[in-house]
């Protein structure tokens, strides 16, 4: 059985992509999509494996096209496809993730690569949380400085045990008091941090090479979800054209009209420059 272009739920790098799996009764076959800075070099790991929904892990077996442990060097294009074999898979598999192992530095995973429906699970929002409706009419709140704390309360849709587990918060303050803080995820994909701020500032959350871009101010809460699927779509190279996941950030906070307006501006402005790119 060949599955054309999965879907996959989250990845933690736009190195590489699976472009198909095969599913024979010996073997399961991962074709590769490589794309990388033309001249530099890649690797796929002999400590790389399948997990599937069931539980069960699958060691790879071999590479074709690519040899395990050594530099693979990308051409003047910049885009290669090879293959990696792993044992074949128990009957009634749903989906798989693809890990390299934990002590391999900047290893690639791509989690929830599925097999039976190309299409995701439903998107979960965590209990109680509601987003902000947008006033078209609101006006911008007056300029003050006012000095308290915020509070942060974030989610990670999608969140599974093995995706990293830390964010990094970056705030954005008057006179130069910028704070860079590593947060820990909690199991169930939730984070939360206090910060005192001088009035109204933007933040960023930084997770899997993604920025996510909010508003914080004194005595208020700010509370963000985070769409890891969009993003992970949005830089796919087979399904970035496809209809989107929802947004990236959903929001509830300060200046939320704004804020959540944001997203949608800078997903235009990302889609006319990737329109307007030279291609190798």
């Amino acid at each position: 059985r060949v599955i054309d272009k999965p879907v996959f739920l989250a990845s933690n790098t736009t190195s590489i992509e699976v472009s198909k799996v095969t599913l024979t009764d010996s073997t399961t076959v991962l074709d590769i999509f490589a794309r990388y800075t033309p001249g530099w070099w890649i690797k796929i790991a002999s400590t790389g494996y399948l997990t599937d929904d069931k539980g069960n892990t699958y060691p790879i077996q071999a590479g074709h096209g690519v040899e395990l442990d050594k530099e693979f060097w990308m051409p003047e294009s910049g885009e290669a496809e090879f293959q990696i074999v792993f044992p074949p898979l128990k009957r009634g598999v749903k989906y798989i993730d693809y890990i390299e192992a934990p002590d391999v530095e900047g290893g690639f995973i791509i989690w929830g690569i599925q097999l039976k429906d190309n299409q995701l699970p439903e998107l979960k929002f965590p209990k109680g949380f509601k987003e902000a409706e947008v006033d078209k009419n609101a006006l911008l709140p007056d300029v003050k400085l006012a000095y308290g704390e915020a509070t942060i309360k974030g989610y990670i849709l999608d969140y599974i045990e093995g995706m990293p587990d830390k964010v990094t918060l970056h705030t954005n303050n008057p006179f130069g008091l910028n704070d860079d803080v590593e947060l820990e995820i909690t199991p169930d994909g939730t984070f939360s941090y206090s910060i005192n701020v001088l009035g109204v500032n933007t933040a960023t959350i930084r997770y899997m090479k993604n920025t996510f871009q909010f508003a914080v101010a004194p005595e208020n809460t700010t509370e963000i979800c985070l769409n890891i699927r969009e993003v992970s779509r949005y830089n796919s190279k087979y399904h970035a054209e496809k209809p989107s996941y929802g947004k990236s950030i959903y929001y509830n906070g300060p200046l939320a009209g704004i804020m959540m307006e944001l997203p949608q501006v800078m997903d235009k402005i990302n889609e006319k420059l990737r329109t307007m790119r030279v291609k190798p």
